[in-house]
């Protein structure tokens, strides 16, 4: 498959987190791809966008293209209602084949 589709997240959102969500809507507003986004499946499982141009990569060393898998976020939202708890939800495009490490 080298096509990895849409995935969407939901939480709680946390103003101080500089290098998570602060990160996410960055590359959002800035339509910047990213490369070492992380999904995590459990506490020592989680996918990468692919980074390699072997055999099995999206983009295999046979092929014209060199661009490598990335994520790129889509959408980015904020809400915030009378709980004081602020709900966040964003949803990011992958490009090409993630990898399981």
């Amino acid at each position: 498959m080298k096509d990895g589709g849409t995935v969407a997240f939901s939480g709680l959102f946390k103003p101080t987190d500089e290098t998570g969500q602060q990160a996410l809507l960055d590359a959002n507003l800035e339509n910047t791809d990213i490369t070492t986004m992380r999904l995590y499946i459990d506490n020592t499982s989680y996918f990468v966008p692919c980074q390699t141009t072997g055999y099995f990569s999206p983009y295999n060393t046979t092929g014209a293209s060199t661009k490598l898998s990335h994520v790129n976020v889509t959408s980015f939202n904020v809400n915030a209602d009378k709980s004081g708890l602020m709900q966040i939800d964003f949803s990011c495009k992958v490009s090409g084949v993630m990898v399981l490490v």
